[in-house]
């Protein structure tokens, strides 16, 4: 009986140091709940096609707020028109999905934040659908 307890008092120890350990864990870990962490996304409801952008500066330190705006052309001749705007997070990061594939040319999109020297990337959708972009964004 004895034994019993003390493997069991034991086994609560033990629980308690792993709940201490989680605890610190959630705390330095960004929580993927937090909205200022989620990774804002414009759909276009076009296609299957998607590009992600992680925006960071010369010390490779994300970018918050930095602009990234995209004009497309599609479908028969070109004719059919939309312009898309989304900017990043906390992390850097923005996503635009639902591009097709049949746009007219590489896309360019241009990405501008305040005291950084603006970019353009150009993303050919055809060659690859689902693309991932690292762009720096030194100072003025």
């Amino acid at each position: 009986m004895r034994t019993l307890l003390l493997g069991l008092s034991l086994a609560l120890q033990v629980s308690g140091a792993q709940a201490v350990v989680g605890g610190l864990a959630s705390q330095t870990q960004p929580n993927s709940n937090d909205p200022a962490h989620q990774v804002p996304v414009v759909n276009a409801g076009l296609g299957a096609c998607s590009v992600e952008f992680h925006v960071t500066d010369g010390q490779l330190k994300p970018i918050y707020g930095a602009q990234i705006s995209v004009h497309m052309r599609y479908g028969f001749g070109g004719f059919h028109k939309m312009d898309l705007q989304v900017s990043t997070n906390v992390d850097g990061r923005a996503r635009f999905e639902g591009l097709t594939e049949r746009a007219r040319m590489p896309l360019e999109f241009n990405l501008e934040a305040p005291d950084r020297q603006p970019n353009a990337v150009a993303v050919d959708l055809r060659e690859k659908c689902k693309s991932v972009q690292e762009v720096l964004l030194p100072a003025k």
